[in-house]
């Protein structure tokens, strides 16, 4: 077989919280409901040096530079496909940076 190994991932027992959810009366367990907060500086305990040497978006300059190129990559207008409805025609525009396009 060529190429590197493959390592899995694992997520380590200790890193599970009791939390469980109500859904109309269906009670759903989610043990790993923290790890979707993205803001979260709680360490992933029994991972690696590598995880723990993993510096913040914002500390890192590689990262910095990455999110300036693809700001600059991504900065310019974009037009939906016009369409018409009721005797008008509607389409899309997002001035570049926008979170989401505005219908006209």
């Amino acid at each position: 077989m060529c190429g590197p190994r493959r390592q899995t991932a694992r997520i380590p027992e200790d890193a599970t919280v009791d939390q469980v959810d109500d859904y109309h009366g269906t009670k759903v367990a989610d043990p790993y409901r923290w790890l979707e907060d993205l803001d979260s500086l709680r360490p992933l305990r029994g991972q690696g040096p590598e995880r723990r040497d993993v510096r913040l978006p914002q500390e890192n300059p590689r990262a910095r530079q990455d999110r300036q190129r693809l700001t600059k990559l991504w900065d310019y207008e974009k037009f939906g496909l016009p369409g018409k409805e009721a005797n008008r025609y509607f389409y899309t525009r997002n001035a570049g940076l926008q979170n989401q396009a505005v219908l006209y």
